[in-house]
């Protein structure tokens, strides 16, 4: 998919002409210089016990919401719900805000949950972990905010967690979930023929040292095979299993982390091209980074010792950002033992990371505070972090401290931002935009926003481009005088036009010309 800044425009409608300038992205946002980089929490409520949480737009209104899963279904029942909270704002712009939590049915204890979506219907699926009746729920998405009725699939003793992967190169999403009563981690291949339909085969189990609670995925090794990272969690070691490429994974190899490993996160923290693994503790041994080891930017899939980070701390849940702006990858973690956030600014030179972290800061959060997610919520341009209050039946949503002033409006709409939409292959962005400042419904200056995206010249629909094509689609060219003196053709296609109302920032869900993960 070509870059998506580069390939969608919005043109302001006025009542008797079209506004000829096309309009850029905003500029790049400079480092943070706040001391506070997150606000005090607000606090929202869900089910009872909740665990983990994931991120995502389940209602296709372009805005993140949240999704937790709790263990307790309240009521004196045995089993649990996932709650999920919709993100408020308009026109495809959110907020800050969320809606009440509604709890739609899973196992019995979910704690772990993610998303994707499994049956390729262009909707969000969540896939959810149940320790205590030993298997994972898959729900299926409907596209408004809810799911459908759980299905079920036996994944070993004590799922926690769970994450997603191709494992097989069959282009259908595959679960793994590290189990916490047996000393396994299980893989469940996605079926379906093409496309998922939704449903997984039979777990396979593979036998790890201890005992596990955090899973991750990652190419170690370089050789183009998801491989997966399972903490043991009383042994002191991450256990690395090499994926093989057909579905199947290679015998554990141990590394040396924490003193109690809980949770582990996967990102290139020195950026020499090789991934590293970050594990939190569930002790007070805080954060272990092991840096990943090879040459000529590919893994040799072997790890050196852990470097800690925030020792005497708790920290049994993990995130990767950048909190500050500056280019360089930090860390958040949760700490239930003293009900706080944890950022650990990463370190560095030009926008560079060295692996190595400093201006290490709490934040004040609920009841035994652990699990992380995070998200844009109130569309700032900054991550906003959510930590999940077990003790306190909440979600707190600590927002950014970057957050600038939007520019004041132009003549011109801005494109303020084109995002992927997450988990769907590649095939939708989310554009946003400013208005013009003579979108006052008083004047009826501009009466809509017209959305174009770039055609490739080779295609077909690149031949004969007029403002009346036969098929009803408008399309057009503009040129651009390059440097030496040609000229640069660029063809466009209208995709929609949205009305104008006034409202001080617009959305839209776009395809793209082709798909992508």
């Amino acid at each position: 998919m070509s870059h998506p800044l580069r390939s969608i425009v919005v043109l302001a409608l006025a009542v008797t002409l079209v506004a000829l300038a096309l309009v850029s992205p905003s500029p790049a946002r400079a480092e943070c210089s706040s001391t506070a980089l997150f606000h005090d929490q607000v606090v929202y409520s869900t089910g009872p016990n909740p665990h983990g949480a994931t991120t995502g737009d389940f209602n296709g209104d372009g805005i993140l919401d949240v999704a937790v899963a709790c263990s307790d279904a309240g009521h004196g029942g045995a089993s649990g719900a996932v709650w999920v909270l919709l993100g408020l704002g308009s026109a495809g712009v959110g907020n800050g805000t969320f809606g009440p939590a509604t709890a739609f049915a899973a196992g019995t204890e979910p704690f772990g949950l993610t998303t994707g979506d499994f049956n390729h219907d262009a909707h969000l699926d969540l896939a959810v972990a149940n320790v205590a009746s030993g298997n994972v729920s898959i729900l299926i998405g409907r596209g408004d905010g809810t799911f459908a009725a759980p299905a079920s699939y036996p994944a070993g003793n004590g799922p926690f967690n769970v994450v997603t992967g191709d494992f097989n190169h069959d282009g259908i999403m595959d679960l793994a979930l590290p189990n916490n009563t047996s000393a396994t981690v299980a893989v469940l291949l996605g079926r379906g023929s093409g496309v998922g339909d939704g449903t997984f085969g039979a777990a396979t189990l593979y036998p790890i040292a201890q005992v596990s609670t955090g899973i991750a995925t990652g190419d170690f090794n370089g050789d183009g095979n998801t491989d997966l990272v399972a903490t043991c969690n009383y042994a002191g070691l991450v256990a690395v299993l090499d994926g093989l490429g057909n579905g199947t994974f290679g015998s554990p190899r141990n590394f040396t982390a924490t003193t109690e490993p809980f949770a582990v996160a996967v990102a290139d923290f020195n950026e020499d091209g090789i991934l590293d693994i970050a594990v939190g503790d569930a002790g007070f041994n805080g954060v272990g980074i092991l840096l990943g080891q090879g040459s000529g930017g590919v893994g040799n899939g072997s790890f050196g010792s852990p470097t800690i980070f925030n020792n005497g701390n708790q920290c049994a849940g993990l995130v990767v950002g950048d909190w500050n702006q500056d280019g360089i990858l930090d860390l958040a973690a949760g700490d239930g033992r003293r009900n706080v956030v944890w950022t650990f600014l990463g370190q560095g030179s030009g926008g560079v990371g060295s692996g190595t972290f400093g201006s290490i800061t709490s934040y004040p959060a609920g009841a035994v505070s652990f699990p992380l997610t995070s998200g844009d919520f109130n569309e700032g341009g900054f991550t906003d972090l959510v930590a999940v209050n077990y003790g306190d039946a909440s979600i707190s949503i600590l927002f950014s401290g970057c957050e600038p002033a939007p520019p004041p409006p132009s003549n011109a709409p801005v494109l303020t931002r084109v995002r992927d939409v997450p988990n769907d292959d590649g095939g939708f962005v989310f554009v946003t935009w400013l208005r013009s400042r003579l979108d006052v419904p008083a004047l009826r200056t501009i009466t809509g926003y017209r959305v174009w995206r770039r055609i490739h010249p080779e295609s077909g629909m690149a031949a004969g481009v007029s403002e009346a094509s036969a098929d009803g689609v408008r399309r057009l060219t503009t040129q651009t005088p390059r440097g030496d003196g040609t000229v640069e053709t660029t063809y466009w296609e209208e995709i929609a036009t949205l009305p104008a109302q006034g409202l001080e920032g617009y959305g839209y869900t776009s395809p793209t010309t082709q798909d992508s993960m």
